[in-house]
């Protein structure tokens, strides 16, 4: 995985949900050719009505959400499949995620099929020196199993290219990742992940 889109797994219940962090910073590479000036009062509260405001493009946010749903998936297979997102639902933002700000996705399983499975996300955005999280969209995404639906089409690659950092990420939370030790020994599921690894906060 080039590009990695979620910071931190706060809570991962198998087959359940899973909720994610993404920390929106003003020297993320695609912020500065992202800039919205407005008197707009949602902006205007967080950098001076009228100013300059670098946002987490509504794409990447959903890319996010994407790799949420693609862990609480590939967990489930093991992470023995190619699961790839096939479609975008549903993609609505009430709220911009300007720099600095924090995103949580807390996306649930709705449905595990033959040759696909579906997610749904709630976004939600924290700002500096704020201690309630404001609703900013809801995304529902479909993906595909991809040695199941086109087999030719996968042979040969590999399901996730699981670097160290997102390795890291996933042992973290009490997932067992592929390349390690405890994936090896189980490679079906990770039973650390049956139970809740943190409570998130509402």
């Amino acid at each position: 995985m080039r590009w990695l889109w979620i910071d931190d797994i706060l809570a991962f219940e198998r087959g359940r949900e899973i909720v994610t962090l993404r920390g929106v910073r003003p020297g993320d590479a695609p912020l500065p050719h992202h800039f919205a000036a407005t008197d707009a009062p949602d902006r205007g509260a967080i950098r001076g009505a009228g100013s300059a405001c670098p946002v987490m493009p509504a794409s990447l946010i959903i890319e996010g959400c994407a790799q949420s749903g693609g862990i609480l998936i590939g967990e489930m297979l093991g992470f023995r499949e190619r699961v790839i997102l096939a479609k975008i639902s549903r993609a609505e933002f009430d709220l911009d995620a300007p720099a600095p700000c924090t995103l949580r996705y807390r996306t649930v399983l709705v449905q595990l099929g033959e040759t696909g499975a579906s997610t749904e996300s709630e976004i939600a955005r924290q700002t500096p020196g704020a201690s309630e999280w404001r609703p900013a969209g809801r995304v529902s995404l479909m993906f595909s199993r991809l040695d199941r639906v086109a087999p030719q089409a996968a042979h040969g690659t590999s399901s996730v290219v699981f670097g160290a950092v997102f390795r890291e990420l996933l042992q973290r939370a009490g997932i067992d990742a592929p390349g390690t030790p405890d994936h090896a020994a189980n490679p079906h599921g990770s039973a650390r992940a049956a139970e809740p690894t943190r409570k998130a906060d509402d």
